[in-house]
């Protein structure tokens, strides 16, 4: 009994020895024959990288479609780390390993450049040729030292001497080492890694391309990649609209990394390229790298596509932007050439903006003088220092005394106040005497004169009296609604002006006097305001009343702009409170200011379209001084689609805007593709029109 149990037992355990073995077996079958190749690759794969796949930015169209800012696609040289052999090592002897290094492909790769005529990319602040010193900026400079944890007093041979040990370039010539400095200096700065490629040249020839193929055995981990690069159509239109892209600086990198940035992306800088960032960026994709245990790439996959960035369509008619920039131009120089220093000779800048009254799009907002986006990075600290300041953008940013066409405005409050009517006259004899001591004069004689003769010949008395009446107070509230001292909405930086008030005295540590108020009423003093706000509130006094939210942004598009992603609508920023029947008064009196001038009778009699307009001339440097030109126009009266506002530093008068307003209107209302603007040699500069400016 016992041996038969015994027996048992035998078996089962070696029938569970067997079932044991016959499972190790089919492991190893699976392991060795099924999945062989697969747990073979495991076993040399060392690791698994992600590489970025950058997006397409996306392009800058005109509100009709016109392309203004568009995508040039061109060829790249890109050394890849996962690809580029490594920094030199040193043997156990000491003596230095025969293998190629980093250091020997990329001098490989330059001589090729410089055969082929082509350029690289070089951002070390250190002059390219012995002897070497600092240039560029300061905190390029200040950078460069903080990467090397030097002193601030630090020589450049010293530094040089520290990046020679950091890259090791020893055994190079001098002129090899700087060179090599410069691409490693830029690959550090930009976070050069298996995720992020650096890029030694842009937008190389096909021959080159060529080359780089023929040669591509003897540079490991360079490649040459497709890509696209900003090429503005038109880069001397709307360039201050428009703005710059730019590589990131190390200051703005801590705040962008937290964006998904990296060091060699490029990022909008100014303008709508900056406004507009988040959606013309569009969506970096994502490659997956596999390497053995040697470091080698033995698999390359897309894990996710790029998707392109928004092609942003503008308000701008590109069209009407360029006859208004040509316009202002062409007239600066005529006045430059026909008239005096002190009378408008001295004529040297300007700007234009036209707004569509029912929806608060921006048609057009011109600066002059301007700059070329082509070459606006190489020739950026030579602009800083020319004459008018072509970088500034006087069309948004630009603050002046509106002068004689804020008098709508001062009318519009003292008609709803019930300080004035239609019927109400004041006496007007030169000068305004309520005041003792002061006595502000008026640029004529008007007698007995209501509001629609007062803005037709621009009477001051009538409007010193009509703020005094008012006050301050009443009067810049007034102002506020129209826009004055108010941001108007558009989506790129702009100044929001300033009123005369006893605040902004203190501001600036001037006394407040009473009759400061009289000066406001005409629009001087301390009052600035943007070409921007000027244009929007003669908008708002077109439309009886109604202030639109300004923008320059129509919609968003996909990047084949063949599907509307967001598109904005109209926006009401303010009904002003005054009735329109008291709007119907002011403009009745705007209207009288297309005859008022000989200048205006020569430019708009007979013309087609109603219209209704009022000319400035403010004082800049003190009331009986000569300043600024401005004009503010509207049409068509009756059922009102545009609004214009011209602005010519020291032109003296504003009747010197009144031939790029007709431009604007003439491209405007008769679709004409012809500049008119040589319309401006015909500007009578006669003392016809002293009366009235």
């Amino acid at each position: 009994m016992k041996e038969k149990f015994l027996k048992r037992r035998t078996i089962v355990l070696f029938s569970i020895l067997l079932a044991i073995i016959g499972v190790y077996c089919m492991r190893l079958l699976m392991l060795q024959i099924v999945n062989g190749d697969y747990y073979q690759q495991l076993s040399q794969q060392g690791s698994v990288r992600r590489q970025t796949i950058k997006a397409v930015r996306g392009e800058i169209v005109d509100r009709n479609g016109v392309p203004i800012v568009i995508n040039e696609v061109g060829y790249n040289v890109i050394v890849d780390a996962a690809y580029l052999p490594s920094d030199p090592t040193s043997s156990s002897s000491g003596e230095e390993s025969d293998e190629q290094t980093r250091n020997d492909v990329l001098l490989d790769l330059v001589k090729l450049l410089q055969e082929q005529g082509e350029e690289w990319l070089d951002t070390l602040p250190i002059t390219t040729e012995a002897p070497f010193q600092f240039e560029g900026t300061a905190t390029s400079v200040s950078n460069l030292k903080s990467l090397l944890g030097v002193g601030e007093y630090t020589t450049c041979e010293d530094v040089f001497h520290w990046l020679i040990e950091r890259y090791h370039l020893e055994g190079y010539t001098e002129e090899e080492a700087r060179i090599l400095a410069g691409i490693r200096y830029g690959m550090e700065t930009q976070d050069f890694s298996v995720t992020y490629p650096y890029t030694v040249a842009e937008q190389i020839s096909d021959d080159t391309v060529i080359k780089l193929e023929e040669n591509s055995f003897r540079l490991p981990g360079v490649r040459v990649e497709q890509s696209t690069s900003r090429k503005y159509t038109m880069p001397d239109i709307a360039e201050h609209i428009i703005g710059e892209v730019g590589p990131i600086y190390a200051e703005e990198y801590a705040t962008l990394k937290e964006k998904g940035y990296s060091m060699n992306d490029q990022v909008g800088k100014s303008g709508v390229e900056l406004a507009m960032e988040d959606y013309l960026r569009g969506t970096d994709g994502t490659r997956i790298l596999t390497f053995d245990e040697d470091g080698n790439v033995i698999d390359s996959e897309i894990e996710t596509e790029a998707v392109p960035g928004n092609t942003v369509q503008l308000t701008l008619d590109i069209g009407l932007q360029q006859v208004a920039e040509t316009s202002l131009e062409e007239e600066i120089l005529h006045l430059q050439d026909i008239l005096a220093e002190g009378r408008g000779g001295d004529t040297n800048a300007g700007a234009a903006v036209v707004i569509n009254c029912k929806t608060g799009e921006i048609l057009a907002a011109a600066s002059a003088p301007g700059y070329n986006l082509d070459t606006y990075h190489e020739l950026y600290n030579e602009l800083l220092q020319t004459d008018g300041n072509p970088l500034f953008p006087r069309a948004t940013q630009g603050s002046y005394m509106p002068g004689s066409i804020f008098k709508p405005i001062v009318a519009s409050a003292g008609l709803q106040e019930g300080i004035i009517t239609r019927d109400s006259t004041f006496y007007c004899n030169h000068y305004y005497t309520y005041y003792s001591g002061y006595t502000p004069s008026c640029l004529g004689t008007h007698h007995d004169i209501n509001v629609i003769g007062a803005i037709r010949n621009s009477c001051n008395v009538f409007f010193f009296e009509t703020a005094r009446q008012l006050g301050i107070d009443r009067l810049n509230e007034y102002a506020e609604m129209f826009g004055c001292n108010q941001a108007t909405g558009i989506e790129i930086p702009e100044s929001t002006g300033q009123l005369t008030s006893p605040e902004t005295s203190e501001k600036f540590g001037t006394e407040w006097f009473e009759g400061n108020v009289v000066q406001a009423g005409i629009g001087q003093l301390d009052t600035k305001i943007t070409p921007l706000q000027m244009a929007n509130y003669t908008a708002t006094i077109a439309n009886r009343g109604t202030r639109y939210k300004l923008h320059l942004v129509k919609s968003l598009m996909n990047y084949t702009a063949d599907e509307t992603v967001q598109a904005f609508s109209p926006e009401v920023a303010m009904q002003v409170p005054v009735s329109e029947e008291n709007f119907e008064i002011v403009i009745d009196g705007m209207q009288e200011v297309m005859t008022a001038t000989n200048q205006s009778i020569k430019y708009f009699g007979n013309y087609p379209i109603s219209l209704a307009a009022k000319t400035g001339s403010p004082q800049a440097n003190g009331i009986y001084l000569p300043g600024n030109g401005t004009y503010i126009v509207f049409g068509p009266v009756e059922d009102p689609e545009i609004a214009v506002a011209v602005v010519l530093e020291n032109a003296t008068e504003g009747i010197y805007a009144i031939p790029i307003a007709r431009d604007i209107l003439d491209y405007y209302f008769f679709s004409t593709d012809q500049n008119t603007s040589s319309s401006s040699s015909q500007v009578d500069t006669g003392s016809s029109s002293s009366a009235v400016e």
